[in-house]
């Protein structure tokens, strides 16, 4: 049983960003949920979602000691968790779509622009002088 739990563990380093983000958040998620769905017992469902959105305040609700907590996590990790969602789909898009690295998207806007040249990339143990012949640099 052990190591199928371990082989489980190890294998969600092969996931999709976010179907791993998703499983990642669980831990928050979980709590979450279940919170909800003990407000709905004992309030209504439709009560606890008025609640969790904000139409409703928490401190006229039949069960206030539970509804505030639900009402808090509906301001915080609501907002978060759709946003963090919505990042992952949105960046996992783009991704598919580009046809060029972000440093040669880079060095193409700089060239296009009349900037400083081709990017060199950082070399370790190496400072990086600016140039006092570019423009700007106090003299």
């Amino acid at each position: 049983m052990l190591s199928k739990i371990r082989r489980w563990l190890r294998s969600r380093a092969a996931l999709g960003k976010l179907s791993y983000w998703l499983l990642r958040s669980m831990r928050w998620v979980l709590p979450f949920v279940l919170l909800f769905v003990a407000d709905a017992w004992l309030i209504g469902w439709v009560d606890a979602w008025e609640v969790l959105v904000g139409r409703e305040s928490a401190k006229d609700a039949p069960a206030p000691w539970l509804t505030w907590p639900l009402s808090i996590l509906g301001w915080l990790i609501a907002p978060a968790f759709i946003g963090g969602i919505t990042g992952y789909a949105v960046t996992q898009q783009i991704d598919k779509r580009r046809s060029k690295s972000a440093h040669e998207l880079l060095e193409d806007v700089l060239r296009r622009a009349g900037g400083p040249g081709p990017l060199v990339p950082p070399q370790p143990g190496r400072a990086v002088q600016p140039d006092p012949s570019s423009p700007g640099q106090a003299s």
